[in-house]
This record gives structure tokens, sequence and C-alpha cells, in this order.
């Protein structure tokens, strides 16, 4: 499974249409295996465009507030990026 996370350096980003740049995060058997930052500041404020990218990406979890291209959504994640990640882990 791949999450993608907007960040902040190393906090969730609450602003996923500013976002310049995304965790995407690969978790096999419940554990992060690789991490990797990309860049989506080309899409500023274009929704559609960073759904868009994140699919590209392999995600299929955005741990934000945005719902397009079956991507599900977990909404209202605060705090350091990895700490979100793994708590939504444990749960799932």
């Amino acid at each position: 499974m791949k999450i993608a996370v907007p960040i902040n350096k190393n906090m969730v980003n609450q602003h996923f249409g500013m976002s310049e740049n995304f965790a995407i995060v690969t978790v096999e058997d419940k554990k992060v295996t690789i991490v990797e930052e990309i860049s989506a500041a080309e899409f500023a404020h274009q929704h559609k465009g960073l759904a868009d990218l994140l699919v590209k990406q392999g995600a299929e979890t955005v741990i934000a507030g945005l719902q397009q291209n079956g991507l599900t959504v977990i909404k209202g994640a605060t705090g350091e990026y990895m700490k979100v990640v793994e708590e939504y882990i444990k749960e799932h």
C-alpha cells in the first residue's frame, strides 16, 4: 500500500492545495518500507492535478482532505507526518 501525505518539512500540511511537497510512504506487512518525497509545486491550487500526480505515484490513500480519482481520504490529520502514518497503519 502507498500512502500520500501533504507535508511541510516533517509536519502534515493542513492546506492540501498549497502543498509543494508530498511524502509517498510505502507500507508492507504493516511496516513502512520506503519514504519518498515528491514535489508538487507545479500543481499548486489544482486539486485534480495533485490527485492525478498521487495516483501516478501509486498512492491509494491520502491523509489530508481530498477525495478524487478513487483515492481513500483520511481527514483531520495533524502533527508529524510519520507519526500520523504509523497511527493509520496500526488502525488498518
